[in-house]
This record gives C-alpha cells, structure tokens and sequence, in this order.
C-alpha cells in the first residue's frame, strides 16, 4: 500500500469514526407516541407546560421513576426531542 492510499485509509477511518454520532438510532413511534399521550395528559392537569411535561415522562421512561424536584439525571436527549416535537405538532 503507497503512502497516498495508507492516507486515504486513515481519512477514512477519521470520517466512519466522526460520521457514528450522526447515525443515532431514531426513537420507536410506538414508543413517541405512547410519550407523547402522556406528556400531553400531563400538560393538561399541569397548566400547559408542554416542555416540562415531556421532560418528565421521558425521564420516568428512561429512569422508571417521576423525577423529584431536583433530579439531574440525564434522560435520552433524542428521544425527548422526537416527543416534544410531536406533542408541539399535537397541539
């Protein structure tokens, strides 16, 4: 192998490596849909805060448990965004 295809091969690599974190699996519609019900449900009872609303069902998705008043843990930020933008377009 020359030194231009050795090149080639290791660019190559660089770029399979950087272009992993773009092919994030999308969430399940069944599972955006089910979230979003719920969100919405929530957002009804808690005075039309969509965001928060979709926050924490996602984060009782994600930790099995509602979040406390200060929980920090993370959640899946894809699978939050997909709910949101659904229940946004629900609305």
């Amino acid at each position: 192998m020359g030194i231009t295809a050795a090149a080639g091969a290791a660019n190559r690599m660089r770029f399979l490596e950087f272009a992993e974190h773009f092919n994030a699996v999308m969430p399940e519609p069944q599972l955006v849909e089910t979230l979003v019900q719920q969100g919405l449900t929530l957002s009804a009872t808690a005075g039309g805060e969509l965001e928060r609303s979709c926050w924490m069902v996602v984060h009782e998705h994600h930790h099995g448990v509602k979040p406390t008043e200060y929980d920090i843990r993370e959640i899946d930020e894809e699978l939050y965004l997909a709910v949101l933008e659904a229940a946004r377009a629900a609305v």
